[in-house]
């Protein structure tokens, strides 16, 4: 269920464009984050900004959730 919410994190900040995720190919659509049952891949530029935004958006999940995220 809190998976959902960090989810929605994400994909706000991919709106925002505080966040973007990355291609495979040309034609491939953006993927920035992918989440497993107790596993998250994160797929973002390693900018200054972009680290920044994803760590504004773990300390909201971590308030949010009372869970702590193990990086």
């Amino acid at each position: 269920m809190y998976v959902e919410g960090l989810s929605t994190l994400i994909c706000e900040g991919e709106r925002c464009n505080d966040i973007c995720g990355t291609t495979i190919c040309t034609n491939a659509p953006v993927v920035s984050h992918l989440q497993f049952k107790d596993d998250c891949f994160l797929f973002f530029l390693s900018w200054e900004s972009e680290t920044v935004a994803m760590n504004s958006i773990f300390a909201t999940y971590e308030e949010a959730s009372r869970q702590v995220i193990n990086l």
